[in-house]
């Protein structure tokens, strides 16, 4: 018998040899309603390998999914996963990770208006629970969108960072994206982050990247690039606080700016 093996997954109908024989079985997801607004989605899978030096693996894994629609915009789905692994593999692509765990989901969405994503789960092989994330997307008009996320750690007891985004795009002329990370656990303002690519006539563009630190209060980082269309060339001139240098190119112009 396989070393590593328990005599209940062993067959003699998989011989050994100088490469792995495997057997392989899935059983694809069912899915059934239970509600009139619930679905129930399970689906299990079943792994075996024998090598040549007289070892076996198998890994056992089975999944449950259960969404529900509850009212009009929220959906709530709980996820059960199970995968359990046993004997041993001298190949490291045969390596498989135990998983026992329990994930949420709970999403509440508005089209193109607004979007809450909370999620969290339970780690039932490290004996912990997972870190809550929340989200939080919404339309400020057809050209604009806010985005917002945190955290709070239950095992630590703490706050992640609160990271908010606002974006404005008008196509073929501008794109901003300012950017604000926040620390609540110490009430300090981490940073402040600027993208700026905007063209500003037909014939120039201006590109503007800046990082303002709430623990300096000055900026870390600002690279300016303005660049301008000279019929037949191309020219640019390029600041980078980083370094203090400044760069200006010429060149031949091919496409449009």
């Amino acid at each position: 018998m396989p070393r590593g093996c328990p005599s209940a997954c062993w067959t003699s109908r998989y011989g050994l040899g100088q490469s792995p024989r495997k057997a392989r079985s899935a059983l694809g997801g069912s899915e059934r309603r239970i509600t009139g607004s619930s679905r129930l989605r399970t689906a299990a899978r079943y792994y075996q390998a024998f090598y040549d030096d007289g070892s076996a693996q198998y890994l056992l894994g089975a999944t449950s999914q259960l969404r529900q629609e509850l009212g009009d915009h929220w959906n709530l789905q709980t996820s059960l996963n199970y995968f359990r692994p046993d004997g041993y593999a001298p190949l490291q692509l045969d390596y498989w990770a135990r998983q026992e765990d329990m994930q949420f989901q709970a999403v509440r969405l508005s089209p193109d208006h607004s979007r809450i994503d909370l999620s969290g789960g339970y780690d039932f092989v490290g004996n912990q629970w997972r870190t809550l994330l929340g989200q939080f997307e919404y339309m400020t008009s057809r050209s604009s969108k806010l985005e917002m996320q945190t955290g709070y750690d239950l095992e630590a007891a703490t706050w992640r960072p609160l990271n908010a985004r606002w974006t404005f795009v008008h196509p073929r002329e501008m794109s901003l994206a300012l950017g604000v990370q926040y620390q609540i656990e110490d009430s300090q303002l981490r940073q402040i982050t600027m993208d700026l690519d905007w063209l500003v006539t037909p014939r120039t563009r201006l590109e503007l990247q800046t990082t303002y630190s709430g623990y300096t209060h000055a900026l870390d980082e600002m690279d300016v690039r303005v660049t301008r269309d000279l019929h037949c060339w191309i020219g640019s001139v390029a600041y980078s606080r980083l370094t203090g240098e400044f760069q200006v190119n010429l060149g031949l112009s091919l496409l449009p700016l």
